[in-house]
């Protein structure tokens, strides 16, 4: 299956979450326990959130929870269900008329000996489907239970300690009037007081945006004066802030707040924009996640740039 035919069962996937009014980049999770698992990684790996979802999957998958009114953030493929002890349940099948499973997508990766002697790595991009728990039966023991996550900080003093620590960070001020924004020509962003803002909570689902928006020039998503407003460049990098200030929000437990229009207008013109390009989405995730990584120094600019 080529990787444009791919891109396209993911605007798919979209197109059907924003045609119901769900903008699944900004639905809220309550921290990384909350957002979409694996069962069968969790449990395998022993290891905590092994089996969290990533990049476009965590949007997706959340967003399906959203529609169909899942409660855990657990999901399987029907061969892990079938190990666990469980099956998907038939009346769940597509054929059968049901919901059928969500998709998901990943890299995978194969190895290839030159004459040389040299290894050749080729990465090509797979899909599968998967099922939420609910629409299997027989894993209710392997289910583990609700879990309420013991914070050492509060979602504030979290957030600090990643702004404190930031690679290569803008400079912030407080002088934004009833304006936030980020600059690239001079690498700063410009807030409104905190006290402005309605709670903590919507002040730094502001300032994640923004944030995000800083690390672009670093990580070459963009240079200084590119994305002028109404550019593709533009939407693109907005839908990228948006997504990146989601997942710091739910990394620090907080609900993203910002002020992001959900109208119909606003609807259709995405709508309008993942048609026209099958592969927007799954980068703006992509983006996004790289970003929520690269300001948790998870990684470096030396090694995705």
């Amino acid at each position: 299956m080529s990787i444009d035919t791919v891109y396209q069962l993911i605007t798919d996937s979209a197109l059907q979450l924003l045609d119901k009014g769900i903008v699944f980049w900004r639905e809220p999770w309550n921290g990384p326990s909350d957002s979409p698992q694996n069962l069968w990684a969790h449990l395998k790996t022993k290891q905590g959130h092994r089996g969290v979802y990533q990049g476009v999957n965590t949007f997706s998958l959340h967003g399906r929870r959203l529609l169909r009114g899942y409660n855990s953030p657990w999901w399987v493929t029907p061969l892990q269900a079938t190990k666990l002890g469980g099956k998907v349940m038939e009346s769940q099948l597509y054929k059968n008329g049901g919901p059928g499973g969500s998709l998901v997508v990943y890299w995978d990766m194969t190895e290839k000996t030159k004459a040389d002697g040299t290894t050749k790595k080729n990465f090509f991009l797979k899909f599968t489907s998967v099922y939420h728990v609910d629409q299997c039966e027989g894993l209710d023991g392997t289910i583990p239970p609700e879990e309420i996550v013991p914070r050492v900080f509060t979602p504030h003093e979290m957030a600090e300690q990643i702004i404190v620590g930031r690679p290569h960070p803008a400079p912030i001020t407080h002088d934004g009037g009833n304006r936030a924004y980020y600059r690239p020509i001079n690498h700063t962003i410009h807030m409104p007081h905190a006290q402005c803002f309605e709670s903590a909570t919507a002040y730094y689902s502001t300032l994640w945006h923004e944030v995000t928006h800083s690390t672009g020039i670093d990580l070459q998503r963009y240079k200084a004066g590119d994305a002028t407003f109404g550019s593709d460049p533009y939407a693109f990098e907005e839908l990228v802030a948006e997504m990146g200030a989601t997942a710091l929000c739910a990394h620090c437990g907080m609900e993203n707040q910002g002020d992001f229009d959900q109208s119909a207008a606003y609807l259709a013109g995405w709508v309008s924009r993942f048609k026209e390009k099958r592969d927007l989405l799954y980068k703006a995730a992509a983006a996004a996640e790289k970003s929520r990584k690269y300001l948790l120094k998870e990684i470096s600019v030396e090694e995705e740039v």
